[in-house]
């Protein structure tokens, strides 16, 4: 019974966090600050490519806030282990490209870099699937939009040419785990929650299920995830989702007080919750 009022704490908190950042988020509206960062960049260099790379990073709040809603859900009976890693693993993969996109110490020209080489990544994922369906029209289409973007960077000097005589772009996108590591210092975790969600033996028998009874070649085991797994698991998925809202709203020249208010505020009320 306690175990159960400890999950609907984190599922209540987690729940109304996500409702009130949505609520600050519509009443700052779409537009930068005037004095803010993201508002001079939009002076300062094209528009249209300003804007692009200020909604890649903002895209990829939306994604984290979908899964840490789903964690929120499924953390109720009956709780379901393989899937909230997976949801929380999800997080720092939005959250940690989000916070390089929108990091507000860098300059335009590194955000438009930046913005490119996160196009770019994923248009090159988009050959590879299309290649993968042998549609012949969806090949032809994903390369022509690839060659349309190196096109467009190379217009804007952020290209070079390679060994092979290939035009590519001269900062490419970093690995994911070293996105996570740099941006958010949650390898570990994300390491963890990666091995998990690639079912490697070692951790789903450590973190996936407890043992039971005997039988005669072994033990039966259960599938269960401890309420301080879960604990933890909230707060890593929480800590990285503030931190790319903190990253928008510096660069919008957004108010923070609201923010961080209801981020303490969810992560006090959590159960096990201690000051790292």
């Amino acid at each position: 019974m306690l175990e159960n009022q400890l999950l609907n704490t984190i599922s209540q908190q987690v729940h109304e966090l996500h409702n009130k950042i949505s609520s600050l988020f519509i009443g700052f509206g779409i537009d930068p600050m005037p004095n803010s960062i993201a508002a001079m960049e939009m002076s300062s260099a094209d528009p249209e490519t300003v804007m692009t790379a200020h909604g890649n990073g903002s895209l990829l709040i939306e994604v984290a806030s979908d899964n840490l809603s789903a964690f929120s859900r499924e953390i109720n009976e009956p709780v379901l282990p393989f899937a909230l890693c997976a949801n929380i693993r999800s997080v720092l993969e939005a959250a940690s490209i989000s916070v390089w996109l929108l990091d507000k110490n860098i300059t335009i020209n590194e955000r438009i870099s930046r913005s490119y080489a996160f196009r770019c990544n994923g248009l090159e994922q988009k050959i590879r699937w299309a290649i993968a369906t042998k549609f012949p029209v969806e090949i032809e289409d994903s390369k022509k939009r690839y060659q349309e973007v190196i096109r467009k960077a190379e217009a804007i000097g952020i290209t070079k040419v390679n060994k092979s005589g290939k035009t590519i772009l001269k900062d490419q996108m970093p690995t994911t785990t070293d996105m996570v590591r740099n941006q958010l210092h949650e390898e570990a975790a994300y390491r963890l929650l990666s091995a998990m969600t690639h079912a490697e033996h070692w951790v789903l028998l450590a973190l996936g299920y407890e043992t039971g009874a005997k039988i005669p070649y072994g033990r039966l085991i259960r599938k269960t995830l401890k309420i301080e797994s879960i604990d933890y698991l909230a707060l890593v998925g929480l800590n990285a989702f503030q931190k790319q809202i903190m990253c928008k709203c510096r660069l919008f020249g957004w108010p923070v007080e609201g923010i961080e208010t209801a981020f303490t505020d969810a992560k006090k009320a959590i159960p096990y919750y201690f000051e790292s």
